[in-house]
């Protein structure tokens, strides 16, 4: 049977508690829809592709760059460079990557896909496509362009939220 998630309920509508809480914020809101969708990405890229989804991603970011440099891949990301060495260290150990001394820059190494790294990227890719056709089905060209304006003043919004450090606009009067 498959699962309905319903977002103003605890878990999927079939089960069991279908205890109401309180109404989700926005945060809330899209944490659990991007954790549904991170959730049937894990299955299908290490399924089709043989990679965890954070490898898919870094090899979308070194695929599309071409030549990349570690501290890129983590800016771009919006990721901490640690994770992003830990990534890269899983992806040179499956042999899909390459890491070569930046000629103009000793210290920086450059970073490139395989052969094999390449056939994994071409897979994610086609994953990426086929999911976001199927996550967007029934969704018009203006709704869309609609979704990505209001998700972009969330996200200037939310951006605005890092600087403050005052919460005047709390009310706790």
């Amino acid at each position: 049977m498959p699962r309905n998630y319903d977002f103003r309920k605890f878990g999927p509508e079939d089960h069991e508690s279908r205890q109401e809480f309180p109404s989700k914020n926005t945060g809330q809101i899209l944490n659990e829809l991007s954790n549904l969708i991170f959730r049937s990405s894990i299955r299908a890229y290490s399924s089709v592709a043989g990679v965890q989804v954070v490898e898919a991603w870094v090899l979308r970011k070194i695929g599309f760059k071409k030549v990349i440099t570690a501290r890129e891949i983590a800016v771009v990301m919006g990721a901490d460079e640690g994770q992003v060495s830990r990534v890269i260290k899983s992806l040179l150990d499956k042999k899909l990557i390459t890491r070569t001394q930046d000629p103009s820059y000793g210290r920086r190494k450059l970073i490139r896909l395989t052969k094999k790294g390449e056939r994994a990227y071409e897979l994610v890719e086609e994953i990426t496509r086929s999911r976001e056709e199927r996550i967007l089905e029934n969704i018009s060209e203006s709704e869309y362009r609609g979704f990505l304006d209001m998700i972009e003043k969330i996200r200037a919004n939310a951006n605005e939220l890092l600087d403050d450090t005052d919460y005047k606009y709390l009310d706790v009067g």
